[in-house]
């Protein structure tokens, strides 16, 4: 249970990504584009715009766990100066909480893609 509490402790809330909700909570959409205007404290309203490329969905579901994971990793790693963040697919999906299985490894590759080309 130690292991498990250390873990725990290593993971970063980012509350822009909390506040902003890039990512759509269903696991399934058939979305290309969705649009939202929110009003935020010290920022007043601000417009959101999310497309996907060609053929692909905007990210949704478990992408959003993949992102948390992408950010804890930057935290760990120090928040490198050139954005850069190495990480093993295995240590990605331990990041995100998410067990490592084949099923696992092909969602963090659909994952990945879509938050990769996404604007």
């Amino acid at each position: 249970m130690a292991t498990r509490d250390a873990e725990v402790e290593l993971r970063h809330d980012e509350p822009n990504l909390a506040r902003l909700n890039l990512v759509l909570a269903p696991n399934r959409t058939d979305l290309y584009e969705w649009t939202k205007q929110l009003a935020l404290d010290a920022l007043g309203g601000i417009h959101i715009t999310c497309t996907a490329p060609r053929n692909s969905l905007v990210p949704h579901g478990v992408d959003n766990d993949i992102l948390l994971g992408l950010v804890n990793a930057a935290v760990l790693q120090g928040l490198p100066e050139d954005d850069t963040v190495r990480v093993t697919s295995r240590e990605l999906l331990r990041l995100s909480g998410i067990t490592p299985s084949a099923r696992a490894y092909e969602k963090l590759r659909e994952s990945l893609r879509r938050l990769q080309y996404t604007a």
